[in-house]
């Protein structure tokens, strides 16, 4: 019922964001960078909205599991993977009282 209203949204966005590369060269005419960061959030979109809803999700998760690795190894850890006992770290001993 709305799928026509959306496309057209996407449409108008796009040709937007087109008439503003091509006046770049024909016209000389000099991008923001909010202005160039609302064309890649444009792009992204209309991308997004083409792909399934599984591929998105698949994405997703593995765009998770990336930085939890990141993370992982910004913490100082060697294996992205690796729990403590595997990457060698002996087990905390408890505190003598």
């Amino acid at each position: 019922k709305y799928a026509d209203n959306v496309l057209k949204g996407f449409a108008t966005s796009v040709s937007i964001v087109l008439s503003s590369v091509l006046s770049v060269f024909i016209f000389s005419f000099v991008p923001s960078p909010m202005f160039g960061m609302g064309s890649i959030i444009v792009i992204v979109a209309t991308a997004a909205y083409q792909i399934p809803m599984s591929k998105l999700e698949e994405w997703w998760e593995k765009l998770q599991l990336s930085l939890a690795g990141a993370a992982h190894l910004a913490a100082g850890n060697v294996d992205p993977v690796a729990t403590p006992r595997e990457a060698g770290v002996p087990a905390a001993e408890p505190a003598a009282m």
